[in-house]
């Protein structure tokens, strides 16, 4: 979930983003994994509503928390050679090296809002694989908390 996330993205289990927000201008639905959900319903209860709506709101600014800040945090917890674009590569390491087939390469090109294929395959291929992204997004949240 991204530091520009707001209350009003989120319905149930999914998280939506504008198309305006959007490199493509389309809008972008991500769905949740139990550990994201988790996470909401702490953030409810730490922001009570102070937020401006943000779900990440900067403690100064009440406004979105830059990406500074979250790039600092990672930093100072982790060493200063980590990104937080870094996560991204991770994520698409793992699909790769998950599977066997194609599908986890292109669920994770369609789970990160990439185009996938030419224009004419494009023009094609109009699914979002939605219920497989459910389950490799859960699947990515379990090996994350995995210890």
């Amino acid at each position: 979930m991204g530091v520009n996330a707001r209350w009003d993205q989120i319905k149930g289990d999914q998280w939506t983003i504008d198309g305006e927000d959007m490199k493509t201008g389309v809008d972008h639905v991500c769905p949740l994994s139990t550990q994201a959900i988790e996470l909401l319903e702490i953030r409810k209860v730490i922001e009570r509503g102070t937020g401006n709506g943000w779900i990440f709101p900067s403690p100064q600014t009440r406004e979105a928390m830059s990406t500074d800040s979250v790039l600092n945090c990672l930093q100072r917890t982790c060493g200063t050679k980590y990104t937080t674009h870094g996560w991204r590569t991770t994520f698409k390491q793992w699909a790769a090296e998950k599977g066997d087939s194609g599908d986890d390469y292109l669920l994770s090109e369609l789970a990160l809002a990439h185009k996938v294929g030419d224009k004419t395959q494009q023009a094609y291929f109009r699914t979002t694989l939605y219920k497989k992204r459910q389950k490799q997004n859960q699947e990515w949240a379990d090996f994350l908390f995995s210890k």
